[in-house]
């Protein structure tokens, strides 16, 4: 089975989970790991599945995977997994990490999920992680998202840990139960 590990990462977070996903796609298979500005728009044709990675910017995928995904043929012969980083907390069912994660996370997964359904892709799942925030998108959450000073120094000494060894080995984790889910080992 070819496999592709496709990303685009600015700060370097998303480039971590994808060497992560290379790791384990690359065990009994024929896989590359490779970023957007690698790769022509007939490349994806040459693979049977691909993992697609992306930073979160403005509460949804990065600009540039966004328009990416339109150059995806209709009804493409590939399998797809989604996977993409983010400055906030992960919804954990408290109302607080909950509405952080919506408001500021949230339509990435709706961006998979939109792909899927307007290319015709079976998109075999997803998986996010918190990121470290680049120095400009740190002031903006510190300015606009949160800013009481009590919830803000325990959130960026956390966040600048990320994404940490066990965000890594549950990358890994995901990419085993994906090619397994695919029947692609």
């Amino acid at each position: 089975m070819k496999i592709l590990t496709l990303y685009y990462s600015k700060s370097g977070n998303t480039k971590k989970i994808a060497e992560a996903i290379h790791n384990i796609a690359s065990i009994n298979n024929e896989a590359s790991l490779k970023s957007l500005k690698e790769i022509n728009d007939t490349d994806l044709n040459n693979y049977d599945f691909i993992f697609l990675g992306a930073p979160c910017h403005h509460s949804t995928l990065a600009k540039v995977i966004l328009s990416y995904i339109e150059k995806i043929p209709y009804k493409p012969s590939f399998k797809l997994a989604g996977f993409y980083t983010h400055s906030t907390v992960h919804a954990d069912g408290t109302e607080r990490n909950d509405y952080l994660f919506n408001k500021w996370a949230g339509r990435s997964k709706k961006a998979f999920d939109n792909l899927a359904k307007e290319k015709e892709i079976e998109l075999l799942g997803q998986f996010h992680c918190q990121g470290s925030a680049s120095f400009l998108i740190e002031k903006f959450i510190r300015s606009q998202i949160i800013k009481n000073k009590a919830e803000w120094v325990p959130y960026r000494k956390e966040m600048r840990l990320h994404p940490t060894n066990e965000d890594i080995e549950n990358a890994k984790e995901f990419a085993k139960m994906i090619i397994i889910k695919a029947d692609i080992s």
